[in-house]
């Protein structure tokens, strides 16, 4: 009998040796960690003759990585034209720029399969823009910024809306995808529609079915006037029924909004799924 209790003493010395060493051997799992917080800075800066200032929404590994940063680039309303210097913190009181100084805009955003990180750059203009004065910052931000050049994206709300369809209209071929919201093209449809289709060119547009500023019929016809070339990419359109807000116009505010989604994607995840 007492051998028999030694015996059992000794292989469960055993056992609890091993389970012991088991445990010690099994790796520690890895700590779950957040995306780096964007990183907004402001610069006064001349960039042509129509810009005296730019907001640049930098994601946070951005200096200790060498990879390059899909191009988020965002076209202001009239309410925030300005000189690039005094004027410029007027760019962050809605929209995108709103998002980044309140640090709601999303740092990681997962597409296919993938996390992206944006780089939102925001220029100030002094007056309506013109697409050469976009092109001459688009030139400032490839020498100044990694982006990688299949992945540049645009949109703009009210007048911003405008110009980024307009912007698109010469340069589809560059531009992966677009976000007009509260505004589009309104003049030469045909020529510019045209174009945006024949680049295959992705377009999501929002507007407020009682917008009281800009009809909400701006956004219907330019995304009837995309359909009527037949596009291989469908244009989406976005109505809001906005009764009860207190500003009719404003279909930024949701339509930015990284937890408004349709059919499971937000309008940045939605961008990321085009590339050139």
């Amino acid at each position: 009998m007492r051998k028999l209790i030694l015996n059992f003493l000794l292989i469960l010395i055993v056992f609890l040796f091993a389970c012991k060493k088991a445990y010690l051997d099994k790796p520690s799992p890895k700590p779950q960690v957040d995306p780096p917080s964007m990183i907004l800075k402001g610069f006064t800066a001349g960039i042509g003759v129509n810009i005296g200032g730019y907001y640049a929404g930098i994601p946070g590994a951005y200096d200790h990585e060498t990879k390059s940063y899909p191009l988020l680039l965002y076209m202001h309303g009239g309410g925030q034209f300005g000189n690039g210097d005094v004027d410029l913190p007027n760019l962050l009181s809605e929209g995108i720029p709103a998002l980044l100084d309140t640090k709601k805009f999303p740092p990681a955003i997962n597409s296919n399969g993938q996390v992206y990180s944006f780089l939102v750059l925001v220029p100030q203009f002094r007056s309506y823009p013109s697409n050469t004065d976009i092109q001459t910052f688009l030139e400032y931000a490839r020498k100044h910024y990694r982006i990688d050049a299949t992945r540049l994206y645009v949109t703009g709300f009210s007048i911003g809306g405008k110009i980024t369809c307009d912007f698109a209209s010469e340069n589809a071929s560059i531009i992966s995808a677009i976000v007009p919201i509260a505004g589009a093209s309104s003049d030469a449809l045909e020529e510019k529609c045209k174009n945006i289709v024949e680049s295959k060119l992705p377009v999501w547009a929002f507007h407020n079915e009682q917008d009281e500023l800009i009809s909400v019929n701006e956004t219907k016809n330019f995304i009837s006037a995309l359909k009527n070339f037949s596009p291989l990419i469908q244009p989406k359109l976005t109505l809001f029924a906005n009764s009860s807000a207190l500003l009719k116009h404003d279909a930024w505010t949701r339509a930015t909004d990284p937890e408004y989604r349709e059919n499971g994607m937000n309008i940045y995840e939605w961008m990321l799924q085009y590339k050139r």
